[in-house]
């Protein structure tokens, strides 16, 4: 039977794998476990070793981990540079300091120079994005530590002491493994059960390029700087599109609000739309010179004073709706645009009170359609889905359309 090495040293108290892999982390970086700064595990360098896209299912798992007596906190929560909560730091806890001498052990083996988080660090792709999450990534640490002795199924899942469910689930780990190109099957004799040899750790990385998987990292940094930044999924989403006034391409340099925050006096007020910095920098004087919060927040209303047109529209669905009435919004936003671009504000406010009801709209998550004869209401849910909807349409029209003539200041 092979000797599988790898982890022979691995702690019998434990919760999860991602656990096991988190207070190995914390063990190899501070064996002691008892030093507070620059060592400790905070839950940014969690969320990425683990590739956890979400913030709160990394609190959750590091709470476990606590409860577990597994770790510590070392720090607590803090406030970052853009006024983020930071997360706490943590270290050794009690019951993992007791196994101090096999946690480190384990740590040696990921994160050592020769480890398997190490192998994949210049590729960029991380181990759990690589292998996924669900203990593969464990297979292949087990049979790699046998690099001169092929391993079978059963002598992986005896080796992994409990942190793998079953012998069929390793065996189709070891599978996805050759086929992945990590590993190759080899089988003794008619009958015998099939033998793996895990490929060395450069391999991993080689494979890691291949398959794309240094993009899926990318992407996770991405989503945890947009987070730092108090970004949410829908303004990551309207920054990738080109500029809603010059059409420059995107991803856009800021997100620009219709009516600007100067006129409404909060930054949850508007459409929200993408703006190159020049066009978004050029319109700030012209803006200032109408009086602040002149515009307020009003009433996410919109009233419809023909029947027809009540009857209409109160029979779509909520999305439809809305987008039905994309030949009033675009052309709002276009005639702000060339108010900007031939300096007049005034009638651009014009423009953006007439766009007010259904920016707040678009913050509540509600509009109310009103019929002007009967007083009749009609509620339509207003989804973030519509707002990126809207920015894709403005993008697609507004910065094509000529710059009319100079308007001729009428108020």
């Amino acid at each position: 039977m092979a000797e599988i090495q790898a982890l022979q040293a691995l702690p019998t108290t434990f919760g999860t794998i991602d656990i096991a892999v988190l207070v190995a982390f914390v063990a190899h970086h501070d064996p002691r476990g008892r030093r507070v700064k620059g060592v400790e595990l905070s839950e940014r360098q969690a969320q990425k070793l683990l590739a956890v896209a979400s913030r709160s299912t990394m609190h959750k798992r590091l709470r476990s981990a606590q409860e577990l007596g597994l770790l510590d906190v070392a720090e607590p929560s803090g406030t970052g540079t853009f006024g983020q909560t930071t997360g706490n730091s943590y270290r050794l806890g009690p019951t993992a300091r007791r196994e101090r001498g096999r946690w480190v052990s384990l740590g040696e083996k990921l994160f050592a120079a020769g480890g398997m988080f190490r192998a994949l660090e210049s590729s960029g792709a991380l181990l759990y994005d690589a292998l996924g999450r669900d203990g593969r990534w464990l297979t292949y640490a087990l049979a790699a530590s046998c690099p001169e002795d092929p391993v079978s199924p059963v002598e992986v899942f005896d080796a992994a002491r409990g942190l793998l469910r079953s012998e069929q689930l390793v065996l189709s780990h070891l599978e996805r493994l050759v086929d992945l190109g990590l590993a190759t099957r080899s089988v003794s004799g008619p009958g015998d059960q099939p033998r793996y040899t895990a490929h060395e750790l450069e391999t991993l990385g080689q494979v890691a390029a291949e398959q794309g998987w240094e993009s899926r990292y990318e992407r996770l940094e991405r989503h945890i700087s947009n987070e730092q930044l108090g970004l949410t999924s829908i303004t990551v989403q309207i920054r990738e599109l080109p500029c809603c006034y010059c059409g420059r391409n995107g991803p856009s340099d800021t997100i620009e609000h219709v009516p600007p925050q100067h006129w409404t006096g909060t930054k949850k007020a508007g459409l929200l739309l993408p703006a190159c910095i020049d066009c978004n920098q050029l319109d700030g004087p012209k803006i200032d010179k109408v009086p602040r919060l002149c515009i307020g927040r009003p009433a996410p209303q919109l009233v419809l004073g023909s029947r027809h047109d009540w009857e209409i529209l109160t029979s779509l669905d909520d999305l439809n709706l809305l987008k039905s009435l994309e030949t009033a919004f675009v052309p709002l936003i276009r005639e702000y645009r060339d108010a900007m671009k031939t300096d007049n504000p005034e009638r651009a406010l014009q423009a953006a009170q007439s766009l007010a009801p259904i920016a707040e709209a678009v913050r509540q998550g509600v509009l109310e359609v009103v019929d002007a004869g009967s007083g009749e209401v009609h509620l339509v849910e207003v989804s973030g889905n519509f707002a990126v909807w809207l920015a894709h349409a403005v993008t697609a029209t507004v910065p094509r359309a000529a710059i009319l003539d100079p308007i001729v200041d009428d108020l």
